[in-house]
């Protein structure tokens, strides 16, 4: 019988993994839902579409099952399922040879890559806490790192990689800029640790350390969201804003972490020839580096670090970023315009000239011109997400447009007569007041002249 091709051979496992349900029966309902909806979805179009297009229509799938529930929490359910998901597949890839498990990494990126751009929106999580969703983390290391050991991984590799992980935690658990350097020194610290007491690890093919490599990323990444799910629906619940931005927060974070599978070949190459761990940032030296204990299955939480402003270059290019999205709002205003002046006097009067101009001159006016981009923003937001940011950034730089023009009608409504009143008064004003002269006394004249001593100011009168 003639073996698949490494290509069907990963789909298969990666299918094996969507059937496998055991990984979210703690979940709440909703989660559940979702979840299920996602993997069922998801194992169809699999082998046709590509898998970035196939969780485009998983996504949209299961945002349909939970129709009522808000956009964050689809956004999370999604990135939990996807990082949970990739684990199961590298787990159950353990035994592969080396054209399928490297397939199955490039896979896993893909995912990877598709969980990144579902929801992606920009803000500051700086200042989410994240450390009181960590304790099941901890507990989640433990038995990942019992299950590999189980596998046949070698122990002082994997014991040197998950204390580093343990002690820079709760940096990874907040997107810390420094994770991607984070995870490269725990390869070869580990790495170190085991050429010096195990020769197994040294004596393993290249490919097989990948394979393993990968398989502690994912690890960690599901391990980070092991208790998400439950903490969002409980701060659903009880109205926590806060455990609502910190699960989103660890959902980010997880995917950020399985964005490192790009680096294992370069990292395993490094492994091999014995490159010593990177020195830590100038701005971040050792001895200030927060290592968060665990007391009473609590961390520890040490102060935060304040990261640099980052380089003028960089917001300089974040500003012309913007600027392009809202140059494109702008040009597509302009674009839908003629058009939509020549459909609307089709429909309103065909025959009659007047009323072509008339609605063209009214869509040129500010008032015009907002409403139609309010429109606009309504429909590409009302679009299906597929994985694709561009229509929900237009729809947003719209959003602003069209509230910045109608703003400005009623500013010029409130304010333009208040202006009008000013130019007057300073019109009638002239350049050079001149300066008044004092007030003169009146002119002395016979009848104001007093006629006896008694008139006389100050004189005393006769009784």
């Amino acid at each position: 019988m003639k073996a698949s091709p490494p290509n069907a051979q990963a789909l298969q496992i990666l299918e094996q993994a969507l059937q496998d349900t055991s990984w979210r029966v703690h979940w709440d309902a909703h989660a559940q839902r979702f979840s299920t909806t996602f993997t069922e979805a998801l194992r169809g179009p699999l082998r046709s579409l590509g898998v970035g297009t196939s969780v485009a229509v998983a996504y949209t799938a299961a945002r349909s099952a939970v129709s009522l529930a808000p956009a964050a929490y689809h956004e999370t359910w999604a990135r939990v399922t996807l990082s949970v998901l990739v684990r199961e597949a590298l787990r159950r890839g353990r035994e592969a040879d080396e054209p399928v498990a490297e397939e199955l990494g490039r896979i896993a990126l893909e995912l990877t890559s598709a969980a990144e751009r579902i929801g992606a929106r920009a803000g500051d999580e700086s200042k989410i806490k994240t450390e009181w969703l960590l304790p099941p983390t901890y507990e989640a290391l433990a038995r990942a790192r019992e299950s590999m050991l189980a596998d046949g991984a070698p122990r002082v590799f994997l014991e040197a990689y998950f204390d580093h992980i343990k002690g820079n935690l709760p940096r990874l658990a907040t997107r810390d800029p420094s994770a991607h350097s984070l995870l490269r020194a725990a390869l070869l610290e580990a790495n170190a640790a085991a050429r010096q007491r195990e020769g197994e690890w040294a004596g393993m093919p290249v490919w097989a350390k990948r394979n393993l490599v990968r398989r502690c990323l994912a690890e960690t990444a599901a391990a980070l969201v092991e208790g998400t799910p439950n903490a969002l629906a409980q701060s659903t619940q009880g109205g926590n804003r806060e455990g609502k931005e910190a699960s989103m927060a660890l959902a980010r974070a997880s995917c950020q972490l399985l964005a490192s599978l790009t680096s294992v070949e370069g990292w395993v190459w490094e492994a091999d020839h014995e490159v010593a761990p990177p020195p830590p940032s100038p701005s971040r030296p050792v001895e200030e580096i927060p290592v968060f204990p665990v007391v009473n299955n609590q961390p520890k939480v040490q102060p935060k670090m304040t990261t640099p402003k980052p380089p003028i270059m960089k917001t300089l290019q974040n500003d012309a970023v913007d600027a392009a999205w809202r140059t494109a709002a702008s040009q597509l205003v302009k674009l839908t315009r003629e058009p939509l002046v020549a459909v609307l006097s089709r429909h309103l009067g065909p025959d009659d000239e007047s009323m072509r101009k008339k609605i063209a001159d009214f869509l040129a006016t500010d008032v015009g011109t907002a409403l139609l981009t309010s429109v606009l923003s309504v429909g590409l937001a009302a679009m299906p997400a597929t994985g694709n940011e561009a229509p929900q950034r237009l729809a947003r730089e719209l959003r602003i447009k069209a509230m910045t023009d109608m703003g400005d009608v009623v500013a010029d409504v409130l304010m333009g007569p208040l202006r009008q009143v000013m130019s007057l008064y300073l019109q009638g004003v002239p350049a050079n007041l001149p300066a008044e002269a004092p007030p003169e006394l009146p002119a002395a004249s016979p009848s104001n002249l007093p006629t006896s001593s008694s008139e006389v100011v100050g004189a005393p009168k006769n009784s």
